[in-house]
């Protein structure tokens, strides 16, 4: 029984006898359907890879916030919505504080 590492190898070597044996085809051909065949190798585990990563970030909580607003953004609509002299948007739940707001906390300044 052949080991598969000696299979592979007598795969390979057709696969380039093949190539060699077609008098329609030249080196240069040879080459770039070798290349093409590694790139699209590259292209499918990429695309795995992506995929993978994708799903993992996912499952880490990094999501769009497109996702987010899709998912929570009806709770703001149901809220009423004060529109403030500098154009700044209050929700009348918890508190009635915007981001400007905070930042005049974080300066010093009481709420």
């Amino acid at each position: 029984m052949e080991s598969y590492s000696k299979q592979r190898n007598d795969r390979m070597r057709e696969c380039v006898d093949d190539y060699l044996m077609d008098d329609d085809l030249d080196a240069r051909a040879c080459y770039e359907n070798m290349l093409m065949a590694v790139q699209e190798a590259i292209d499918y585990h990429r695309k795995e890879l992506d995929k993978a990563s994708e799903l993992y970030d996912l499952m880490q909580g990094h999501r769009p916030i497109d996702a987010f607003d899709d998912a929570y953004g009806h709770l703001a609509a149901q809220q009423n919505v004060t529109v403030r002299d500098d154009g700044s948007k209050a929700y009348n739940y918890a508190a009635n504080i915007t981001l400007a707001d905070i930042a005049k906390f974080q300066r010093g300044s009481s709420l």
